[in-house]
This record gives structure tokens, C-alpha cells and sequence, in this order.
């Protein structure tokens, strides 16, 4: 996604009830992130990996953006072979 797109896209930021605490959202490939190394405290994957064309190169990218210390939280499946019980058999 080109850079000018990707800031069109730019979600508000939204701001918590803490004076220092900040939280964003920006569209972007999860694949080349458009943000400086080691730059969050904390960095959420929710239902997005079972979903990327390159699980690895995505959680690099998570974890580059990381500060030292910082911490992912990944919830995800593997939706594609998840089964259902119907009853009976």
C-alpha cells in the first residue's frame, strides 16, 4: 500500500482516561510496517495471522516495532480446520 494511501487511511487517535496513556490504529501491510523499530510498548495481532499470506514476516514485523521488554498479544486460530460436532454420530 503506498504511503499516501496508508495515511489517508490513518485511523483517529483515540485517547484513554490516563493523561500519558495513547492509543492508535493505523492501516497497514503487516508485512512491511510503515513504523520505527522498537517504538511500542505493546503490540496486538487479533484474528489477523491465521489470515496472512506470511505468518512469519508478520510476527518479525510485531516484534521489531517492540520495545525491549515490550510484550505481543496474539489471539488467533486455525479456523480453516476447525470442526463442528452436529449430534448424533
Amino acid at each position: 500500500m503506498a504511503e499516501a494511501e496508508a495515511k489517508r487511511r490513518t485511523l483517529p487517535t483515540v485517547r484513554r482516561s490516563s493523561r500519558s496513556a495513547v492509543a492508535w490504529a493505523r492501516l497497514a501491510d503487516g508485512r512491511d510496517l510503515p513504523l520505527p523499530g522498537a517504538s511500542f510498548d505493546l503490540a496486538v495481532l487479533h484474528t489477523v495471522v491465521s489470515h496472512a499470506p506470511d505468518p512469519p514476516g508478520m510476527l518479525a514485523q510485531a516484534f521489531r516495532v517492540l520495545r525491549p521488554g515490550g510484550t505481543l498479544a496474539v489471539f488467533d486460530g486455525d479456523y480453516n480446520t476447525m470442526s463442528v460436532a452436529t449430534g448424533g454420530n
